[in-house]
């Protein structure tokens, strides 16, 4: 396999973000908005206006309220709602290690 290659599938998956279960904890933990953190100057917009679901930082709240209305969200949102994260008795199942948690 060529160097450019195998460069390109860790950017790939670098770029996607993180998985679907790492945001339904961060979810159950902070809720859909995030509260106001400390200022951080290395993000957009001092790291103040988040998009929890597809963890994007705005430069403003009118961006993140563009944003908010776009299709690519509206469908992050909505396969956030039909998919349950995945749960070790589904994951240890998969593997063939134990009954289905179903």
């Amino acid at each position: 396999m060529s160097r450019q290659r195998s460069n390109k599938r860790a950017r790939k998956r670098r770029e996607r973000g993180p998985e679907l279960d790492v945001i339904h904890k961060e979810l159950r933990e902070r809720g859909p908005f995030a509260a106001e953190t400390e200022a951080d100057w290395d993000l957009p917009g001092l790291g103040q206006f988040r998009c929890v679901v597809c963890s994007r930082y705005f430069i403003s709240r009118n961006a993140l309220d563009e944003h908010s209305v776009s299709k690519p969200h509206k469908r992050r949102v909505k396969l956030l709602e039909l998919e349950a994260p995945y749960t070790v008795g589904e994951a240890r199942w998969a593997a063939g290690l134990g009954p289905a948690p179903f």
